[in-house]
């Protein structure tokens, strides 16, 4: 009798074995998608982005998106952890200041090469995967500079206002002082998430600008639909509760250090709603729209959405995304924009990654498979951007 329970148990277990082997090699596992009408975006990829070429290997661990997403930041180590910024403490027009730290390297090229970097939502310098990238922007051969959104990095709030995913208005005061700073410098523009989609709001609505002031744009994970995505986003159980929720904490956070430092706030918004809310819709709908001028959240929402607008873009932008990213899943990406005549959109998908995870292997690491695609894709800008990708920037494809 123990004898056939024992190989009951070994043959259910060598199915499950084989089962969980065939969804990850055939379905999990599998080569990245390029979305992109331009055949010189494509041919650039082709030759300076070997990534693209081989399948993407999630960790068997953690290989569906909501794990990649929840373990993204604790799956990710840098040395040492806090890495030696030179800090610039930028004054802002209203009196607001804003944290830019860099990470600069010696270049011998007439004309360096600086990514300015946007984090995700509370994200800053600091943060695990910030830290992870910029290190591997630097390994690439450019200087990096992090602009942290204002009461974030460390940084107190000295206006009463914040930051929102369809203010652009802090970003242009940045872009203006760096090009300032470093008139003879290339520069990239890299935005993860919610930093993501404010550079993706500056670039279609100030193409000119965008044009005269970076080579061309990385956008990692955003939102390109805002509406439905935070739909998809308050979906039971693990979006709404798990994913959802610790946004929410980050934010009531944010918000509490406001209040703080200015009790009479609520001559623009609630404050007891602020600090109740449980949902990143609660929050926005109860600090973000009205503060930023917005009836309701849903109008804010469709003012920080880019699809729709691509054919807006007057550079070269290179987007990354994963299917299964709860912020913004497959059904959601520009592919019909990317590959329309003119775009100037080469949107790379893969089958899972999550939200800014895209973690390998079996354990913690400072190079996972959005750190390589980055680092690949920065040297080749480095490297041949000025050349191959200028006639992009003009109009020609």
């Amino acid at each position: 009798m123990y004898e056939s329970v024992s190989i009951s148990m070994v043959s259910a277990a060598s199915a499950a074995a084989a089962f969980f082997a065939t969804y990850y090699t055939f379905y999990a596992s599998q080569k990245p998608q390029v979305f992109a009408s331009s055949l010189k975006l494509r041919n650039f990829l082709d030759e300076h982005v070997q990534l693209l070429k081989e399948r993407y290997w999630p960790s068997p661990l953690y290989a569906g998106g909501h794990l990649q997403t929840i373990l993204g930041l604790s799956q990710r180590v840098t040395s040492p952890n806090k890495l030696p910024y030179r800090r610039e403490i930028f004054t802002l027009s209203d009196g607001g200041e804003v944290a830019l730290d860099y990470m600069e390297i010696e270049q011998k090229s007439e004309r360096p090469l600086m990514v300015l970097f946007l984090p995700g939502l509370t994200s800053s310098s600091h943060t695990s995967y910030v830290r992870t990238l910029v290190q591997t922007i630097n390994k690439s051969g450019a200087s990096v500079v992090v602009f942290n959104n204002r009461g974030n990095g460390g940084v107190p709030f000295k206006t009463p206002k914040t930051y929102s995913a369809s203010y652009i208005g802090d970003l242009e005061e940045v872009i203006a002082h760096l090009k300032q700073k470093y008139p003879e410098t290339r520069f990239v523009g890299l935005g993860t998430s919610l930093g993501g989609m404010v550079l993706a709001k500056y670039l279609v609505t100030k193409p000119l600008e965008a044009k005269n002031n970076f080579e061309c744009a990385l956008l990692l994970c955003i939102a390109w639909d805002c509406v439905q995505g935070s739909e998809n986003l308050e979906k039971p159980f693990i979006n709404k509760y798990l994913i959802n929720k610790e946004l929410a904490r980050g934010l009531r956070r944010l918000a509490k250090k406001f209040i703080d430092k200015f009790p009479d706030v609520s001559l623009k918004f609630d404050p007891k709603l602020a600090l109740s809310a449980k949902t990143v819709r609660e929050f926005d709908s109860a600090v973000t729209a009205p503060q930023f001028g917005f009836p309701n959240v849903l109008e804010y929402y469709k003012s920080a959405t880019t699809s729709g607008h691509v054919h807006k873009l007057s550079i070269p932008v290179f987007a990354l995304s994963a299917e299964d990213d709860p912020m913004c899943p497959g059904h959601l990406l520009p592919r019909e924009e990317a590959v329309a005549e003119n775009s100037k959109l080469a949107l790379i998908t893969t089958a899972r990654g999550g939200h800014l995870g895209y973690l390998e292997g079996f354990g913690k690491s400072s190079t996972h498979y959005m750190e390589r695609l980055v680092g690949q894709l920065v040297e080749g800008i480095r490297v041949y951007g000025g050349a191959e990708l200028t006639d992009l920037s003009n109009g020609h494809l």
